[in-house]
């Protein structure tokens, strides 16, 4: 299970990578050496700051929002089922996805747990 859940979690990380470098290779190679660098070397240090300061929990969630909204209004399949939008269109509709991920992540962990 262990191994599994390993897998998936890289590979999420490398399409997470792929697509915020938004095709730059030089961006790409330099998020996918910081990312194992962060995984292998500070994984311990982030995690205690991540239970020291909350809030980066929600700005991890927030750039992770943001950037899979943006991906969907660059896919081909997207663009070819919608009409060509605004870019305050796909901004709105970017700020309103990060902000349910946001307020989600809030209610998953600290309003449900009271209850």
């Amino acid at each position: 299970t262990i191994l599994i859940a390993d897998f998936i979690m890289s590979t999420d990380n490398v399409i997470g990578v792929a697509g915020a470098s938004d095709g730059h290779i030089g961006l790409l190679v330099f998020g996918l050496i910081l990312s194992m660098a962060i995984l292998m070397f500070l994984g311990n240090l982030l995690a205690d700051l991540i239970n020291k300061y909350w809030w980066l929990a929600y700005f991890g969630a927030a750039v992770i929002a943001w950037t899979g909204a943006d991906l969907v209004f660059k896919d081909p399949v997207t663009l070819s089922h919608l009409p060509e939008l605004s870019l305050t269109i796909e901004r709105s509709v970017s700020v309103a996805i990060t902000i349910s991920v946001l307020l989600f992540a809030h209610w998953f962990h600290r309003v449900r747990e009271k209850n």
